[in-house]
């Protein structure tokens, strides 16, 4: 997680300011960064870094989004993620945590938590292979790596709220 920093405009320039007021400006190109530079996109957070800062922008009236990495000068260096990806883009929705910032006005930080269900079969996919399995049969589960059973013994019987008896869950 970063420092916060308030990124603020004065005039047409953006500043990357401290807790004491100070900082750099936003520069691409050696230039500051002056608003309507890249026609709609406007810069909406910034987070300082180890190296640098990180700087949240949006183009104003859309679903898209990019972010920058600039070095401690506020250089750009690259985009960190890529250039128009919408609100629900996992790489926004994880860069939201380093912010500490609700970029996308979902209302959350951070990614949604995935929950996953337990009242049937659950898998852990990559590509085309399925590489764990969960199944329950008669009340017990069952897990399988590559379609070959395993943890015989380590995965204990459930009670009826599939936690195991001793309240530890699975």
């Amino acid at each position: 997680m970063g420092i916060s920093i308030s990124l603020t405009a004065v005039a047409n320039k953006f500043f990357l300011y401290d807790t004491t007021g100070a900082g750099p400006t936003l520069k691409y190109g050696g230039a500051d960064v002056v608003a309507g530079e890249f026609g709609a996109w406007t810069p909406i957070a910034a987070v300082r870094t180890a190296t640098g800062y990180d700087v949240a922008w949006k183009i104003a009236g859309a679903d898209a989004y990019t972010a920058w990495s600039t070095d401690s000068n506020g250089n750009y260096i690259t985009a960190i993620i890529g250039y128009g990806v919408p609100g629900t883009d996992p790489s926004l929705e994880v860069l939201e945590t380093t912010f500490q910032q609700d970029l996308n006005g979902d209302g959350k930080i951070g990614p949604a938590a995935q929950v996953i269900p337990v009242d049937g079969s659950t898998s852990l996919t990559s590509g085309r292979e399925q590489i764990l399995s969960l199944r329950y049969y008669r009340d017990w589960p069952h897990a399988q790596i590559r379609g070959r059973r395993c943890c015989r013994g380590r995965v204990r019987h459930l009670d009826a709220d599939r936690r195991r008896a001793d309240g530890d869950g699975i």
